[in-house]
């Protein structure tokens, strides 16, 4: 059964890693990750969660439906959760909350992308995310919920994109982040290393706004029912390198209405999902 605590003392020492909560990489150094809400710890306790639960911290008006849940969860064990009031709670991460849960998590070493590729990529038809340089946390979550709502069998990072554990990234994830497999390329082994996906007969399809990328809907007509792909997108702004650019296979592009020439990640992401899914039957060729 969890051990339940009430804290007075908010310079308690096990409380150290909460008091770090908006600062990424103290929380990295030791780690450790925090996830925010209900939703986020539900998601840890959940049978197939990735990531082991160390603490939570909790707002005493939701010590009730969180104990249920701790309660109710196999996983959860001799969990420590300690219990404070709001107030106090707020004073200890240092910001407003209204959540009233916060889940400390337990890092794993982070998986290097070219070793996990047979695992992710084994199944037909599997797609993939490739994020080239997505440094905001916001969008980062985004990707891992989109990947999750359209069945996406990993989402690969390159090494220069944020922290899918971060909180942010957790939190606009719904979650997702502690559940899709998850990898990053080595410094070394971008944006070289997309060739190992062609090694497995992996097609490596560049989502890009450009004049020369093929309509979505046309290029995926073309697919077979058994194909396997990883979409690779870039950041906002700036977009796909063009060194990771000229080593897809294919360049796709979202068609617009006249006058607008893109729209934010997130929303081309679960476009082009959506646009690239399995489908049953055979396609032209």
């Amino acid at each position: 059964m969890p051990s339940i605590e009430r804290v007075a003392d908010l310079d308690d020492p096990r409380l150290d890693d909460f008091r770090a909560t908006r600062e990424g990489d103290a929380l990295r150094r030791r780690g450790v990750f925090v996830g925010e809400g209900m939703l986020v710890l539900r998601r840890m306790l959940a049978p197939d969660a990735r990531f082991a639960l160390k603490a939570v911290l909790l707002d005493a008006r939701r010590e009730g439906e969180a104990r249920a849940l701790l309660d109710a969860s196999p996983v959860a064990g001799d969990l420590p959760v300690f219990v404070t009031a709001r107030d106090a709670l707020e004073r200890v991460i240092g910001f407003p909350f209204h959540q009233g849960v916060l889940a400390l998590g337990e890092r794993r070493e982070e998986r290097d992308a070219l070793c996990a590729l047979d695992e992710f990529l084994r199944d037909a038809p599997s797609t993939a995310l490739i994020l080239d340089g997505l440094v905001d946390h916001d969008n980062i979550g985004a990707a891992f919920r989109n990947a999750a709502a359209f069945g996406a069998s990993a989402v690969l990072l390159s090494p220069t994109c944020a922290d899918p554990l971060y909180r942010k990234s957790i939190r606009t994830s719904l979650g997702h982040a502690l559940r899709v497999p998850t990898a990053r390329f080595a410094r070394g082994d971008w944006p070289r290393g997309m060739d190992a996906l062609r090694d497995r007969g992996v097609l490596t399809v560049a989502l890009t706004p450009g004049d020369d990328a093929r309509d979505i809907d046309e290029f995926a007509a073309t697919l077979a029912p058994g194909r396997r792909l990883a979409l690779l997108v870039g950041t906002e702004g700036p977009g796909l390198s063009e060194r990771a650019m000229r080593l897809a296979d294919a360049r796709v592009r979202i068609p617009m209405a006249p006058g607008a020439d893109s729209i934010n990640v997130s929303a081309a992401l679960a476009v082009a999902l959506h646009a690239l899914r399995p489908r049953p039957g055979t396609l032209a060729p």
